[in-house]
């Protein structure tokens, strides 16, 4: 049995519209397709459907180019994180490996005696044994820990050298409790806060 007219329409004005979710170009092709059958049904009522379907289609087209757009920007977006995860993650590399050049800076010695206090402090026993790496180590004398230990009220050994890293690890006489105080781990520790700050920089930003 042939389909009425209206029939024909509604399939066709589907068609129209399921097209769109494929290609927004075609739409004016197929609508141009639908004209030809809904002119049988008269000219007047074939350019009101007419109209209709373009109308339709038109909506849908720019729907369809909005979501695309919106897909592009996201896709932008996440790609730039991605890049900027990158960036600022080679610099903090960096920033690890150079560390082992703060040992030559005339500023160390002093930096490292703050690391000693503040890792001791952090265990809150009487007790201390510290493990340096063996260039850090050789900066300290034995009236500098026995100072540094006076001060805080806690007997500081020196424990086995460090085989990472540069700074200290604060260790409690039963090995049970330890804080890690070398630049590496500090700065694991600062990274998050840094980040903003470290990204203002390489952008070129000025801070507020």
């Amino acid at each position: 049995m042939l389909k009425s007219i209206d029939e024909r329409i509604e399939d066709l004005s589907r068609a129209i519209i399921e097209e769109a979710h494929a290609d927004a170009d075609m739409l004016r092709s197929v609508a141009k397709l639908k004209e030809n059958v809904v002119l049988e049904a008269g000219q007047k009522q074939a350019e009101k459907i007419r109209a209709e379907i373009l109308e339709n289609a038109k909506l849908e087209a720019e729907r369809l180019h909005e979501e695309r757009l919106a897909e592009v920007a996201i896709k932008a977006k996440i790609d730039w994180l991605e890049k900027r995860e990158e960036l600022l993650n080679t610099v903090f590399q960096t920033v690890k490996l150079r560390c082992k050049n703060l040992l030559e800076s005339d500023a160390y010695p002093q930096a490292l005696q703050g690391l000693i206090i503040d890792a001791t402090r952090q265990l809150q026993t009487k007790q201390v044994w510290l493990h340096l790496d063996s260039s850090s180590r050789k900066l300290l004398d034995e009236k500098a820990l026995a100072e540094i230990g006076k001060n805080l009220n806690v007997e500081i050994h020196l424990g086995d050298d460090l085989k990472d890293g540069i700074g200290v690890i604060a260790q409690d006489e039963q090995g049970h409790r330890f804080f890690d105080n070398t630049l590496e781990t500090r700065l694991n520790r600062q990274m998050e806060s840094l980040r903003s700050e470290v990204y203002k920089i390489l952008m070129g930003e000025e801070n507020e």
